[in-house]
C-alpha cells in the first residue's frame, strides 16, 4: 500500500478538517508533493506505509507544538510567539531567515500566521 501526492492531499485534508482547533486551509498538492519527496526514502515516488507513518508522526508533533503556542485558542499563532515555536519544533532559525518567513506568511491584517 503506497500513496502519492494526490492521495496524500485527500487523506491529510480529511483529517485536518476534523481538527476544529486549527485554523487552516488544509494541505495543497505542492505541499504534499514536497513532504512526500522528503519522506520518500526508497525514492519510489510514493510513500510506503512506514514512510507515511513517519510523516504522520511528524505532522502530529508539529500540530501539538502549534496548539501549545496558540495561547488564545484562535487557531493561529501570534508572530511574537513564532521564534519559540520554531525552537520547540527543533529548528534553529537566524533572525534574517525568520524575518523572511514572517514576510512571506504573515496575515498583514492580524499579524498572525
Amino acid at each position: 500500500m503506497e500513496v502519492g501526492a494526490t492521495e496524500l492531499v485527500n487523506v491529510l485534508n480529511k483529517v485536518v478538517t476534523q481538527n476544529l482547533d486549527l485554523k487552516t486551509d488544509g494541505f495543497g498538492f505542492d505541499t504534499c508533493h514536497s513532504m512526500g519527496a522528503v519522506m520518500d526514502s526508497d525514492m519510489t515516488g510514493k510513500l510506503s506505509f512506514e514512510e507515511f507513518k513517519s510523516l504522520w508522526n511528524n505532522i502530529k508533533k508539529w500540530q501539538a507544538i502549534y496548539k501549545r503556542f496558540c495561547v488564545d485558542g484562535s487557531g493561529t499563532i501570534d508572530s511574537s510567539e513564532h521564534p519559540r515555536a520554531f525552537e520547540a519544533a527543533g529548528f534553529r532559525v537566524n533572525e534574517h531567515l525568520y524575518d523572511m518567513i514572517i514576510r512571506g506568511y504573515l496575515d498583514k491584517r492580524e499579524h498572525r500566521f
